[in-house]
């Protein structure tokens, strides 16, 4: 995941700064997939073509977008994987998406509250993920590529409520 992120920052120039949302997910999703590596950075990938999906040629990211970024992504992601497996970040982005689609469904729904549940569904299913992996439970951890996912939604959310991002702490219950 961190050199699927490196490579993508590595594409961005002062030019693509200045593009319309649309645009610059579209070729976040191109250089996303470029630079993917192991499943995690096919999974970022994966949720920027989801981005790209939803968008299409918007430039709002509301709570419907949201919601349909991580269903696209899920299904991307559980379609691209040779052998997908539970207690992986797949579990982790489906149960985000499943959060973000209950509390869009929720009139009227508003991006912050749908983001909030798609992370706190995303937490909850990383916690599981020892319990869904043996090799998990027997090192004492959760999965690393869905704890890097499950940071990506505490910082973005950070960042929609104007708080300080924090170090991210998860629970196992061991």
């Amino acid at each position: 995941m961190f050199f699927t992120i490196k490579g993508i920052r590595e594409y961005i120039t002062e030019d693509t700064k200045n593009l319309d949302l649309s645009s610059m997910v579209k070729l976040l999703s191109k250089w996303a997939l470029l630079s993917a590596r192991g499943n995690s950075g096919l999974l970022i990938a994966q949720l920027f073509k989801g981005l790209a999906f939803a968008l299409n040629d918007d430039d709002l990211l509301g709570p419907k977008q949201f919601v349909e970024v991580l269903i696209k992504t899920t299904e991307f992601a559980y379609g691209s994987m040779p052998n997908p497996q539970e207690g992986t970040i797949l579990t982790v982005v489906r149960e985000a998406a499943l959060g973000a689609k209950e509390a869009a469904e929720n009139k009227p729904a508003q991006l912050i509250q749908v983001w909030e549940r798609a992370t706190g569904a995303a937490r909850d299913a990383l916690a599981k993920t020892p319990d869904l992996l043996p090799v998990l439970k027997e090192a004492g951890v959760v999965d690393s590529g869905g704890f890097g996912l499950v940071a990506f939604f505490e910082g973005a959310l950070a960042y929609l409520r104007e708080d300080e991002v924090k170090v991210l702490e998860i629970e196992t219950g061991q």
